[in-house]
């Protein structure tokens, strides 16, 4: 309760997703019956229970309240009528109104924000604060968890503070793993290197992984070799976009995607081609021709025949033939 915000205040949901990214809807169907009568239920059936065993670790502060004064507070709150189902009516009702900001937020993502799957996500200012204040924090709190990577989420007055700043004069901020840059009238939020650099994983043909909490990258099984996957130094994609000025759209997000290396050769990377077509018009012969450029570069470059892999399709970052890397669009709260 401590600055919970809304969505902690309404408690745990009967139904949401698994994990962001999942299919695989968790269930809880007997969240809103007592405790007393599912165990009475289960006797009467002649049928044991598995307790959480976090319920009575003093770790967590929960259990440290009911190992103190449960019983003294307990009563206080009776008294007060503050009784368990006075109190699960009142998150269900909370529950309520959060979905209904969520569907706000869901509102003004889809209207709003022009999205590069798993790079960047810009708005404009002024659609922005025409927004509640609860609604821009929300939004950003989308943001931030989607392109953040594996960094740790930012926390909700973090958030906060961040709103308030981007109402005022902000040039640049980080936050949760995320660069925010404000040009003129245009907010960008993207992965930032950070200190600690981006990860680098190898994969084998026929494996897949999670890169950086924001891809799912992997190459086929008829591969011919293995691959490393990591981001482009920043001096390695200086003589990318000498090499090939077609490529300057990408220059923002460029050292934060994931490339895919076969020892020191550069086989595939995305170009996403929002970046460098009319997306109205889908793939258009100016992403057809930065593909045939880059093609001839990199069948040169690295000295082999044919890249194993280059982005030339609308919507997902995805390579033809051996490497793939398809975005997670991490649609999380980070209200905590």
């Amino acid at each position: 309760a401590r600055g919970s915000g809304v969505d902690g205040l309404a408690a745990m949901r009967a139904q949401r997703l698994s994990c962001p990214d999942a299919e695989m809807t968790l269930l809880r169907p007997f969240l809103g019956v007592p405790k007393s009568r599912l165990q009475a239920t289960l006797r009467a059936l002649g049928r044991t229970w598995i307790d959480d065993p976090t319920n009575r670790d003093t770790a967590f502060e929960r259990a440290r309240l009911r190992a103190g004064a449960g019983a003294t507070v307990a009563g206080a709150m009776a008294a007060a009528g503050l009784t368990n189902s006075a109190l699960a009516l009142t998150a269900a009702r909370t529950a309520r109104a959060s979905d209904a900001l969520q569907m706000m937020t869901d509102d003004m993502d889809a209207r709003c924000v022009i999205l590069v799957p798993g790079l960047e996500s810009t708005f404009a200012r002024v659609e922005f604060e025409r927004a509640p204040a609860e609604i821009r924090i929300r939004l950003l709190a989308r943001l931030l968890a989607r392109h953040g990577g594996d960094h740790p989420a930012a926390e909700l007055a973090e958030i906060e503070r961040l709103e308030e700043r981007l109402a005022g004069q902000l040039g640049g901020a980080t936050l949760g793993g995320c660069l925010i840059e404000v040009s003129g009238q245009v907010v960008s939020i993207r992965r930032e290197v950070g200190r600690e650099g981006l990860p680098q994983i190898a994969l084998r043909p026929g494996q897949s992984a999670v890169w950086d909490g924001r891809f799912v990258v992997g190459i086929s099984p008829d591969a011919p070799g293995a691959c490393e996957v990591r981001a482009l130094t920043a001096l390695e994609w200086a003589d990318l976009r000498r090499a090939l000025p077609r490529l300057e759209p990408c220059a923002r997000w460029a050292t934060t995607a994931p490339v895919f290396f076969s020892g020191l050769c550069l086989v595939a990377l995305p170009v996403h081609t929002a970046a460098v077509s009319d997306p109205r018009h889908g793939v258009c012969n100016q992403t057809r021709d930065l593909a045939r450029d880059l093609a001839q570069l990199l069948g040169t470059a690295t000295g082999v025949l044919l890249p194993h892999g280059l982005v030339v399709a609308e919507g997902a970052a995805v390579f033809e033939a051996c490497c793939t890397a398809y975005p997670i669009d991490r649609l999380v709260s980070a209200a905590r």
